[in-house]
């Protein structure tokens, strides 16, 4: 399984220019993680409900494989998935609000608000 995050403030925070500063203070701090729920996990990938106002879905990216590794230097899974977010909502299509993404060494995280009615 991917490691869990045992020191979530040494994470790099970049996030949309709207977000408010209670959400960009919660997971800057890494307070988000003690209420955090795991929705789903594999080898690679842990994606997390923190729940409140607003509630937020957080995905977790540890490579485990040194080639995934040496591809996500280059490739950042969390600023990705921040960037097809994004184009989707120009495109029209109903996606969670992004809020940023963020890096620690190859490890990222993508933070996007929570759906309404998706649960």
């Amino acid at each position: 399984m991917s490691t869990l995050l045992t020191v979530p403030t040494d994470y790099r925070w970049w996030f949309e220019p709207a977000v408010p500063s209670h959400v960009r203070d919660l997971l800057e701090s890494g307070a988000w993680v003690e209420a955090a729920e795991i929705l789903k996990e594999n080898r690679r990938r842990r994606i997390y409900r923190v729940p409140g106002e607003p509630s937020l879905i957080v995905k977790h990216d540890s490579p485990p494989r040194l080639v995934d590794r040496l591809r996500a230097v280059f490739r950042r899974p969390g600023a990705r998935e921040l960037a097809s977010t994004q184009a989707a909502s120009q495109a029209g299509l109903p996606v969670p609000i992004p809020v940023g993404h963020a890096i620690c060494g190859v490890e990222t995280l993508y933070a996007a608000l929570e759906l309404p009615d998706c649960g």
